[in-house]
C-alpha cells in the first residue's frame, strides 16, 4: 500500500515535470520568436538605400542573391512562411506581409530604399505593388518581373523601369 503510494506520487511528480519542460520549451521558442523579430524590425529599420524584394519564389530568390553578392541590403518581402524563412536561412532579412499593401511596403522601409524588385507570381499583383511603390517613394528604381507578354507594357507604364519576362526569354 505504501509502495503503491509512493509509486502514484512518484508519477504525478513526473507527470508536473513533463509538463513544466513542455511549457518551458514552448514559451523559449515563442519568446525567441518574438525576439527575432523584434531584432530584424530594429535592423531593417537602421537601413537606407536599401533595395526590397517582393516575393521570395525563383526570380525573386536569384534577385535577392544577386544584391547580396554584390553587398546591397535588401529585405525580402513574403507572405509565405516557408519562403521567409528560407530567405532569413540563406542571411536576408525578411518581414512575414503581403507586399501588395502600403504597410508592408513602409514596414520595410520603402520610403528609404533605393529599389524595389517587384517578383510576385501574378502580373497584376506586380502592377498593385508598382503603383504603390511609386506613391510611397517617387524616386524608387524598379525592376519588375512579368509572366504574360502582354504586361509588360502595363508594368513600364506604371513606373518600373526595368521589366524581364523570364518565361518568355527562356523559350516557354
Amino acid at each position: 500500500r505504501i509502495f503503491n503510494s509512493v509509486l502514484i506520487f512518484f508519477g504525478v511528480s513526473l507527470l508536473f515535470f513533463a509538463i513544466g519542460v513542455v511549457a518551458q520549451v514552448v514559451i523559449q521558442l515563442e519568446l525567441g520568436e518574438l525576439l527575432g523579430k523584434r531584432r530584424m524590425k530594429r535592423m531593417i529599420d537602421k537601413l537606407e538605400n536599401h533595395y526590397l524584394v517582393c516575393g521570395y519564389g525563383r526570380v525573386g530568390r536569384g534577385a535577392a542573391n544577386e544584391l547580396k553578392k554584390a553587398g546591397q541590403p535588401c529585405v525580402v518581402i513574403e507572405r509565405d512562411p516557408q519562403k521567409l524563412e528560407a530567405a532569413v536561412e540563406a542571411g536576408l532579412l525578411g518581414i512575414a506581409a503581403d507586399a501588395t499593401r502600403d504597410q508592408a511596403l513602409v514596414d520595410a522601409g520603402i520610403g528609404r530604399a533605393r529599389g524595389l524588385v517587384a517578383a510576385l507570381g501574378s502580373d497584376a499583383d506586380n502592377l498593385f505593388v508598382i503603383l504603390s511603390a511609386k506613391t510611397l517613394n517617387p524616386s524608387l528604381a524598379i525592376a519588375a518581373r512579368a509572366g504574360e507578354e502582354e504586361a509588360e507594357d502595363k508594368l513600364r507604364r506604371a513606373g518600373a523601369g526595368t521589366v524581364f519576362a523570364p518565361y518568355t526569354h527562356a523559350g516557354y
